[in-house]
């Protein structure tokens, strides 16, 4: 999963600005003004009116400036000295968005030619650097973008990430400010904490700072963020933040989440502010929330440029000096309402199957063994941390009731080898990925091998095919169904849509994507590791055999909707963008389509297991178990889009 913003650390001590008094022309808001939007923008929906004004503000020199007031209201503001702040906050906001690629690349290259060995400063200026040090807010979400967008060297990450951890006070609790800091010595604010949290848990690093975490959850216990933090004025950007680096630990969300949840509820309705609701909304479809009244004030407040009016984002905290803007403002906006339109909400009736999730003390220790596997293997050497944690985090809603911990194991074999494969693919030559792909192939499947094996990954795959074939002998399970399958799919990335050119056409696209995205073997894996022999009628076997089959399309529907912007970044291939081509439909037309794709798949999949449940059912326990398995493992897939969306970085 995006899939997912920010604070402001440096500008707390600006020297006196002077505003100048700029009125703001305001408006009445009534139903009416809906309808005349409608009729005086081309018919443009309010995300498209958007995207085209913040399109007209884009800078690739200068990204997005923003503005200062001497009020929270912002009924005058000026332009503020040239930050760097904003457009950080901007990029982060718009990364899950369908905006304009030609924005996003012209972004990068402003993140990637503004920062010191991966430290970022507020200002741009060098006057204004010397007076405000490099932070902890800025670097977080500037360093998140280095590494989720791979534009710095794992050196650099790793020197931020050590940076950060060691900035504590004497409480171990991280520091606004990185040294010298002078009379910003032991400065702390809870926003700027969840910022570090985020980026540290997306390094692997989350349990270096627990004095850190400590500290956040006490002041979302005890409302201290209710007046807003040192450098944020609104109540809801803790709430935020917070919620954004919840989204990419499960250790951070079983802690966090209940009393998380409460407090967003709390919030439904208290302002009007425009930042204010468009981070609610949000927050609300990120934890399946009805908010239909902060929704509906949003949408009023448009502006007929396609705007959102400026606002206070973060301020200074010994000036009564607010900071903030238009375009800030418009990007929450946006990421409002693309969260509200392509989150769990808009599937929240699709899913209502089961859930099989394990302890946290099962995920701890495949975490663990995870990361020892990998390095033994040499695999991932700079991300292990974080591809185990991934990898536990799919097990845990992916795997059946009651598995054992021998099983687990294999099961996470497989899948680190999966990653590997798609990491391989992604960074690597392609005559090296298919001299590899070939070398794993006849491992795995006991077949020829074409080239004399060499990457130590081959180590791991024969130690993960001995293991299997142990297990199977010793349960009496067949592995013939599973080697076919694993066959077909490691032979699909070698199909012309990955290796050659992509799929011009939605059906050939569907038919590779439905072998390549993996879950045809994971469901054969499961039923040797879960031994579920099932002895059926040939009427019921072609039934479960159908019901497998949606439950792959299911699973490749809902990756492609989800990871639409990360596709289009990186040039991946998507089905959304196919159809886009090949019906000359505009890019959310497509994603509608594909939307009406995936829930006929899922109406047409609960249908089936009901037939199935009506008549042999009862009589069969380990067909029971079985489908339970294919509910939670579409369940789940799901699931885990939504709670651990750093999947996407990859």
């Amino acid at each position: 999963m995006k899939t997912h913003k920010y604070k402001i650390v440096s500008l707390r001590e600006i020297p006196p600005i002077v505003v100048v008094d700029t009125p703001v022309r305001t408006e009445s808001l009534s139903p009416m003004v809906g309808i005349f939007r409608h009729f005086t923008s081309e018919a443009m929906t309010p995300v498209e009116n958007a995207h085209k004004f913040l399109r007209s503000r884009a800078s690739v020199s200068d990204g997005f400036q923003g503005r200062i007031s001497r009020n929270r209201e912002f009924s005058s503001h000026k332009g503020s000295p040239f930050e760097i702040f904003s457009t950080l906050v901007i990029f982060d906001l718009l990364s899950g968005t369908s905006i304009n690629g030609k924005v996003m690349a012209s972004l990068r290259d402003f993140v990637s030619t503004h920062h010191e060995d991966g430290l970022f400063y507020f200002f741009e200026e060098p006057r204004l650097r010397m007076k405000f040090p490099a932070d902890v807010d800025c670097t977080s979400i500037g360093a998140s973008i280095l590494l989720t967008e791979g534009i710095a060297s794992t050196a650099v990450i790793r020197s931020v990430a050590d940076n950060v951890i060691d900035n504590v006070n004497e409480d171990g609790v991280i520091q606004v400010y990185f040294p010298p800091r002078g009379e910003r010595e032991n400065r702390l604010d809870p926003i700027v904490c969840a910022n570090a949290m985020y980026f540290v848990h997306l390094v692997g690093r989350g349990d270096e700072i627990k004095a850190t975490e400590d500290f956040v959850y006490k002041v979302l216990e005890d409302g201290a963020y209710l007046e807003g933090t040192r450098y944020y004025p609104s109540p809801d950007m803790f709430l935020y933040f917070l919620s954004r680096a919840v989204m990419v630990s499960p250790e951070l969300g079983e802690r966090f989440d209940p009393l998380l949840e409460a407090r967003i509820a709390q919030r439904i309705g208290c302002t009007t502010y425009p930042i204010d609701l468009a981070v609610r909304i949000i927050l609300c479809s990120r934890y399946k929330i009805s908010n239909e009244v902060d929704t509906r004030q949003l949408l009023e407040a448009q502006a007929g440029e396609g705007n959102w009016p400026a606002d206070a984002f973060f301020r200074c905290a010994r000036d009564t000096l607010f900071f903030g803007g238009e375009s800030l403002t418009t990007a929450f906006a946006v990421a409002a309402l693309e969260e509200k339109k392509i989150s769990g909400e808009s599937f929240k009736e699709d899913y209502d199957f089961p859930k099989a999730f394990l302890n946290n003390e099962t995920v701890g220790e495949l975490t663990s063994y995870l990361t020892t596997f990998m390095s033994e293997h040499e695999l991932f050497p700079e991300m292990r941390p974080v591809y185990s944690k991934l990898i536990a985090t799919y097990l845990k809603y992916c795997s059946p009731e009651g598995a054992n911990t021998q099983a687990l194991e294999i099961a996470a074999r497989y899948l680190t080898i999966f990653y590997f494969l798609n990491d391989y693919n992604d960074y690597h030559p392609r005559e090296g990925f298919n001299t590899l792909l070939d070398d794993m192939l006849g491992i795995l499947t006991k077949s020829s091998i074409a080239y004399p094996p060499s990457p130590s990954i081959l180590s791991a795959v024969q130690a993960f095919r001995d293991e299997l074939e142990d297990y199977s002998k010793r349960n009496g399970v067949a592995l013939a169904e599973f080697d076919h399958q694993l066959h077909d799919m490691m032979k699909s990335f070698c199909k012309k849509w990955i290796i050659k050119e992509p799929a011009t056409s939605v059906s050939d696209y569907m038919e590779y994507r439905f072998v390549d995205i993996g879950v045809r073997p994971y469901q054969e894996l499961w039923k040797i590791l879960g031994i579920f022999p099932i002895n059926l009628t040939l009427e019921t076997a072609t039934c479960i055999q159908q019901i497998e089959e949606l439950a792959c399309e299911i699973i490749y529907l809902i990756n492609d909707l989800g990871s639409e912007h990360q596709d289009k970044v990186k040039g991946k291939p998507n089905l959304i963008f196919v159809y886009e081509v090949e019906n000359g439909k505009t890019r959310d037309f497509s994603k509608l389509e594909v939307k009406s794709i995936h829930r006929r798949k899922v109406e047409e999949f609960k249908s089936k297991i009901a037939d199935i449940r009506r008549t042999v059912y009862i009589a069969n326990s380990n067909l029971s178990k079985y489908l339970h398995f294919l509910e939670t493992c579409v369940q789940g897939n799901f699931e885990t889009m939504l709670n651990a969306r750093a999947r996407y970085f990859i």
